[in-house]
């Protein structure tokens, strides 16, 4: 959330699309990555203890659920000796306290543990399947297609002209595919190398493999909205990166290119490849084509697209290294608490506890 703050408030609109690709693709590796890291550079410095269902939970949290000073305490003496529940001394006693302490926010998340656990297995195995799918299809039109072998500006690439007009596209997977439609024979020669051009750079790009690490990250993240949005705000950007590289290569005048993705509209499907059937944005790709060849690159763009990729990570990292004390905290408030409501249906609706004993019965320390 953080990243993607950042990039509203700095890229998005304000430096290259290749600038603001790369930033994308750094917020989702910092964000999968850092925490790991930070954790580690924590423990190595023996500061911090691992954010793991195995360490040892701090005394801190403890201290929250051990009675305080007044009625409280002088209930849990009672309790303790009319039912010598541990063989602590008398001043012992105090230290050894611990007192369930309801908490609805934590018993609802105890509640639903369980069934989020259930329904996030459902949809990463549904995420799966839908990728193994896709790249079965993949397959499908590759071995269903006529190949016709086509030499371009000394590259080697396999046309694939498939049964049913699916649309152009491309992919690259043990080999470079480009996915031809007989329509665009209609075209002048120069306008089906403009179409030749944007399909290698989705090529040169890798946006095939590209997509299928999002698409097996999203395993991690499918419950996080702002992940969807970078992977939306991805696929228009190898779009923008493609058009740009088709005139610049092919030539021609943009103003001809846009009038181009006009007629390739009524021609066009729905896309099979490196978009895995994402609905294209051809108004936004014309509105960019036109103002990012109309607009010079100024100093302040220059700096801030230098800067920008340095200030992401140091603000994610600088994020990650005081937020993660925080968060394990409350993950250990958490697993207390559930252990607390175990220990209680255990014991008959016992709340109060030694925390000797329970630590020797429930393995927390």
């Amino acid at each position: 959330m953080v990243g993607i703050l950042i990039y509203l408030l700095l890229a998005r609109n304000k430096v290259s699309v290749a600038i603001r690709k790369g930033i994308l693709l750094s917020i989702v590796v910092c964000s999968f990555a850092l925490p790991y890291l930070i954790e580690n550079l924590y423990t190595t410095t023996g500061t911090y203890e691992p954010c793991l269902q195995e360490h040892q939970i701090s005394e801190a949290v403890y201290l929250s659920y051990c009675p305080s000073n007044g009625d409280e305490v002088k209930m849990c003496y009672d309790i303790v000796k009319e039912s010598a529940f541990c063989s602590c001394d008398v001043e012992e006693v105090a230290e050894n306290l611990l007192v369930f302490k309801g908490n609805i926010i934590y018993d609802f998340l105890v509640f639903i543990e369980p069934y989020v656990f259930q329904i996030a297995a459902m949809c990463i195995f549904l995420t799966i399947v839908l990728l193994v799918l896709r790249l079965f299809y993949l397959a499908y039109i590759i071995k269903s297609s006529r190949h016709e072998s086509y030499l371009f500006r000394g590259k080697q690439y396999t046309v694939l002209h498939p049964k049913r007009p699916i649309g152009v596209s491309s992919f690259r997977l043990r080999k470079s595919y480009i996915i031809w439609q007989e329509e665009m024979n209609y075209l002048t020669p120069s306008e089906q190398e403009a179409i030749l051009w944007h399909e290698i750079s989705h090529i040169q790009q890798r946006d095939t493999w590209l997509k299928i690490a999002l698409n097996l990250t999203q395993v991690v993240w499918i419950l996080n909205p702002v992940f969807y949005y970078i992977n939306r705000e991805i696929d228009r950007l190898n779009e923008f990166l493609a058009d740009e590289f088709a005139v610049n290569k092919a030539g021609v005048d943009v103003r001809d290119y846009a009038s181009l993705l006009v007629k390739m509209k009524r021609y066009q499907h729905l896309s099979v490849s490196q978009a895995f059937n994402a609905k294209g944005e051809l108004k936004r790709r014309i509105v960019y084509l036109l103002k990012e060849h109309n607009t010079p690159s100024t100093p302040p763009r220059r700096v801030l697209a230098i800067c920008l990729p340095f200030l992401m990570v140091v603000s994610l990292s600088t994020m990650t290294f005081y937020s993660m004390p925080a968060i394990t905290e409350q993950l250990d408030t958490i697993k207390l608490h559930q252990t607390l409501t175990t220990a209680i249906a255990d014991h008959n609706g016992q709340k109060v506890f030694c925390k000797n004993c329970f630590v020797a019965k429930y393995g927390q320390r």
